[in-house]
């Protein structure tokens, strides 16, 4: 464990978590101290907590109210140990396992709130104590992927600044798309237009000096052969922005994929599914990919979709040192101003983390920046930042 202190810089501190048949352990580790606790909840009543918490802070359920009761509860019975050891923690890298996989760690509140409910219209009003504004939070998948992180992949800068791929083509023929394809097409959310995705791209582009004719990809060059194609580790960020489709919701797709163009022949080599094994097989050297994508993180703990959904390790795998995924289905307008907020604060920020940087955005969204929306938790609560590579 010491050489494992040794790789944390000042102001972070790794929590890990252990979800067993009938118990769960947390375990603490700074840089000179560990803290070992075994919980006196089960896991069927951690796991039940978290799925009330993300039922509450949808507004397609709850539209009008925020309840918050599983927000503090969740704090109370899991992290609210530890505050007197992590209050001077700026950095905090969470292992999820089992059930808090799902767990958005950044909407738990760390006081307990003076009303149960609250309305959602002038939710600014409040100034709630989300766990997110006193902890950047980056997360990795186990103990082990911190240290292969931090001494596997140094800094080896590439060569361009930013690649971004967004709005696909999804109105091609679709009479000759794939079986596969077909089937994801009956689903018709994922080939909604996303307009909305290009606006990002080209506004992280304009940040991070991108060429936009040759690093932005977008309509029917945001496709599986652009992308298979183009020498990917030549760049340092690259952001995918689209639909992602999590294994086992469509019947003939085994494993998660992210939606690009319908191409007007498909092949083996592109049916418009770019699926997580395809992913295992780029080249990347990029600092962050950022999967500006629905569900590209854990499932809702079901057993058809694992921990970090399989995108995330398929894009650690192909090289990519951070990763930005997601929860759940994303709000688009507030999902864009906190990408591009991230990289505002990256730029003038370059010796702060990935996840600092996005802590950063959160907070511009919670309490100024947009309309009102913007400051739900579920607009902002779903994009977590994975991995603590610098």
């Amino acid at each position: 464990m010491k050489d494992l202190q040794k790789l944390l810089r000042p102001g972070e501190a790794v929590l890990s978590s252990f979800v067993g048949k009938d118990h769960i352990f947390l375990w603490l580790i700074t840089e000179k101290t560990q803290k070992f606790e075994r919980l006196s909840v089960t896991p069927e009543e951690v796991a039940a907590l978290i799925t009330r918490l993300r039922n509450n802070i949808d507004p397609n359920k709850n539209p009008n109210e925020l309840h918050l009761s599983p927000n503090y509860r969740l704090y109370e019975i899991l992290f609210a140990r530890f505050s007197k050891q992590i209050q001077d923690v700026t950095d905090l890298i969470f292992v999820p396992n089992g059930s808090l996989d799902a767990l958005p760690l950044g909407t738990l509140l760390t006081e307990k709130p003076k009303t149960e409910k609250l309305k959602l219209k002038n939710i600014r009003a409040y100034k709630l104590p989300w766990f997110i504004r006193n902890h950047a939070i980056g997360i990795v998948p186990s103990l082990a992927s911190i240290q292969l992180l931090r001494k596997k992949f140094r800094k080896v800068r590439a060569d361009r600044p930013f690649l971004g791929i967004g709005d696909p083509n999804f109105n091609n023929e679709i009479k000759v798309a794939s079986a596969t394809m077909r089937a994801v097409i009956a689903n018709r959310a994922y080939v909604a237009s996303l307009p909305e995705t290009a606006e990002e791209i080209a506004r992280i582009g304009r940040l991070l000096g991108a060429n936009p004719k040759q690093d932005i990809f977008v309509g029917n060059q945001a496709s599986e052969t652009k992308l298979k194609t183009t020498p990917l580790d030549n760049y340092r960020v690259i952001s995918i922005a689209t639909h992602g489709v999590i294994a086992g919701e469509i019947a003939k797709l085994a494993e998660p994929a992210l939606v690009l163009s319908i191409p007007p022949k498909p092949t083996q080599f592109d049916d418009g599914l770019l699926t997580a094994s395809e992913v295992m097989n780029l080249k990347l050297n990029a600092e962050l990919v950022m999967l500006s994508a629905c569900n590209t993180a854990s499932s809702d703990g079901q057993p058809r979709a694992e921990g970090l959904s399989g995108l995330a390790r398929a894009f650690f795998f192909a090289g990519a040192r951070n990763l930005i995924v997601t929860h759940w289905t994303i709000p688009s307008d507030p999902a864009v101003e906190l990408s591009v907020g991230m990289i505002e604060v990256k730029t003038t920020n370059p010796s702060w983390s990935w996840s600092r940087a996005l802590q950063a955005s959160i907070q511009k969204l919670i309490d100024e920046k947009g309309p009102e929306h913007f400051a739900y938790p579920y607009s902002w609560g779903a994009h977590m930042a994975v991995g603590v590579a610098q």
